[in-house]
């Protein structure tokens, strides 16, 4: 969990009084059906499930060594919260509103002209949130150009949230959103309860 989300984690825990150290747990394996998520023939760089009785996150990190130097890499985030608890009644608005700002965000970022071209992105939206996809051109200064594709997608559906950044696509976004999808059917049948171990 990067530095950012957990602090940000401390100060939501800590505002509604539930930032007791024995209420949360900690594992560096994840559940059967979050690590079901991964995508076949990834080497895993990164996992962590951290688990309390109105909160859970997980997120994993992946990536496949591809020919000629260049890397597909999944991050992958999600939180699941209580509905009916003091955090839930916080921060889902906020992650609801949040998604428009953050979509907007990544349209806005632009790789290193000099090193990359990117065309325009794509925003697609789905029930459960929105993906933004960009085909990127790359010119590696001592090496020929080559083409991939970039895909973030943000979701929510009931009380879970979740962020998706694929980096590398060859081809097509085609198998990035295959998996945004698969992403969000695991979360419409997730809950903090069946996180908790």
């Amino acid at each position: 969990m990067n530095v950012n989300r957990i602090v940000a984690l401390f100060v939501v825990l800590s505002v509604v009084g539930l930032a007791q150290a024995p209420a949360f747990k900690n594992s560096e394996t994840l559940p059967p059906k979050l690590a079901a998520l991964v995508p076949p023939g990834m080497k895993m760089l990164y996992q962590r499930i951290t688990s309390g009785p109105t909160l859970a996150a997980a997120e994993f990190s992946v990536e496949k060594a591809l020919p000629e130097g260049h890397t597909l890499s999944y991050t992958f985030a999600l939180n699941a919260y209580d509905t009916n608890g003091p955090i839930w009644a916080m921060q889902g608005p906020i992650y609801k509103s949040d998604v428009d700002h953050k979509v907007a965000q990544e349209i806005r970022n632009e790789p290193n002209a000099d090193l990359v071209k990117a065309d325009s992105p794509t925003v697609t939206k789905y029930a459960w949130g929105s993906g933004v996809t960009r085909r990127l051109t790359h010119h590696p200064p001592q090496s020929k150009e080559y083409v991939d594709y970039q895909c973030v997608y943000f979701g929510m559906i009931g009380g879970v949230t979740f962020d998706l950044h694929v980096s590398g696509m060859q081809g097509s976004c085609d198998a990035a959103n295959q998996w945004a999808v698969s992403v969000a059917a695991t979360a419409g049948k997730t809950s903090v309860s069946n996180l908790t171990f």
